[in-house]
């Protein structure tokens, strides 16, 4: 089995080294050439069009940034329509997929097509210990079954859940937690020493830290294109609203915050706080 990546950037970079890893054969496309120069030193066989790589292979993982997944994806449908890439599995990577949905619409049923989502970044180490959400295209469900084995296969944990219920969750898991960690760093910028709060920070400060911290790494357009959505815009609000609620009535947010420990049992929120503990340990080791 061949794989083309579509894109090599972080993510897309990861993905070379582990199929690589697990002895596949990968194919890059990327049209900056430092990324497919440092794809290329992964391992990754270098293909100068897209419709060269899409030819040599046998599945197509699209890892371009989100604003233009689309286009990728217009042009292998075209590819597909007219004959030249045949029995071939396509699927993109993007964070949110209310945009690429309507893009799949029209592939013919001589490839197969789904929609993925590494829930995790390019800093993971094993497959085992992260989840690959697989989300269908409607009508073609069948599709992702095959996705679904493949990565199994790789030793990550798979979820299929549909593409309104996924964007969904991803505003709050992605979309909120990224503007608390962005308006983190602005407040810390703003209280014009930052080594002194660092150097007494406690444990919760510390753990926060290396959440803005990585946030930090990721490209202004896409942290942009995160905030900008409307459904994280929304949560964006009802966290606000609850941020002020601290102001005007400390005892009621804390009160509903507790409400959330009855469901969660203190079994597991044990577990939680030991598991911080030792995500913080490791973070020492390693620093």
């Amino acid at each position: 089995m061949k794989i083309g990546i579509v894109g090599a950037g972080k993510i897309g970079s990861w993905f070379v080294r582990l199929f690589r890893a697990r002895g596949l054969e990968v194919g890059v496309y990327d049209v900056s050439k430092e990324a497919s120069k440092k794809a290329r030193k992964l391992g990754a066989d270098i293909y100068g069009s897209l419709e060269n790589l899409a030819i040599h292979s046998d599945h197509i993982m699209v890892s371009t940034p989100q604003d233009t997944v689309v286009k990728v994806l217009e042009n292998l449908k075209s590819l597909a329509l007219g004959g030249v890439i045949r029995g071939t599995t396509i699927y993109d990577t993007a964070t949110f997929k209310e945009d690429v949905m309507p893009a799949y619409r029209g592939f013919p049923n001589t490839v197969r097509v789904a929609s993925i989502h590494p829930l995790f970044g390019p800093g993971a180490s094993r497959p085992e210990k992260h989840v690959v959400a697989v989300i269908p295209i409607p009508g073609r469900e069948a599709d992702s079954r095959h996705v679904e084995k493949f990565y199994k296969s790789l030793g990550f944990r798979v979820v299929t859940v549909d593409h309104a219920t996924h964007d969904e969750a991803v505003s709050l898991t992605i979309g909120a937690s990224y503007a608390v960690g962005l308006a983190l760093a602005g407040l810390l910028r703003r209280a014009g020493n930052p080594e002194a709060v660092e150097t007494l920070a406690g444990t919760t400060f510390r753990y926060l830290s290396n959440h803005y911290k990585s946030l930090l790494l990721d490209p202004p357009r896409f942290l942009t294109d995160i905030l900008a959505r409307d459904r994280v815009r929304r949560r964006v609000r009802e966290l606000s609203e609850l941020l002020a609620e601290a102001l005007r009535n400390p005892e009621r947010l804390v009160e509903e915050a507790l409400e959330l420990r009855r469901s969660i049992g203190r079994e597991k929120l044990e577990k939680a706080y030991r598991a911080l503990y030792k995500c913080l340990e490791d973070v020492i080791d390693s620093s």
